[in-house]
């Protein structure tokens, strides 16, 4: 359950030229101990130059001040591009649902 009182956290991250490079939105769990992340973009200009990277490392900086142990995201099964991506930096599924989506998670 998350919590209601509390709107998503969104961080972002500007390029060299000022624009937003990227985003992700963070959202808690009401005891706070997990942080879900949603939405991660970044700009196609901004593409494989580290930029999500950064996005999540900033995102579970964020999640661990705030008091979470773990980082988590919903994977939608036809994305293996972005599977791949999460397991490179040290995301593991964890569930599998019968849709064949994906839950991850990351010690923080």
């Amino acid at each position: 359950r998350y919590r209601d009182d509390e709107p998503p956290l969104r961080v972002a991250i500007n390029g060299q030229t000022g624009e937003i490079a990227g985003s992700v939105t963070l959202r808690f769990t009401a005891h706070k101990k997990q942080c879900e992340f949603a939405r991660l973009f970044t700009h196609p200009s901004h593409r494989q130059n580290g930029f999500a990277r950064e996005l999540l490392a900033a995102a579970g900086a964020v999640a661990k001040n705030s008091g979470a142990l773990y980082l988590s995201a919903y994977v939608n099964k036809d994305n293996d591009h972005a599977m791949a991506f999460y397991e490179r930096i040290g995301f593991i599924p964890i569930y599998q649902f019968t849709d064949g989506d994906h839950l991850i998670w990351r010690s923080l």
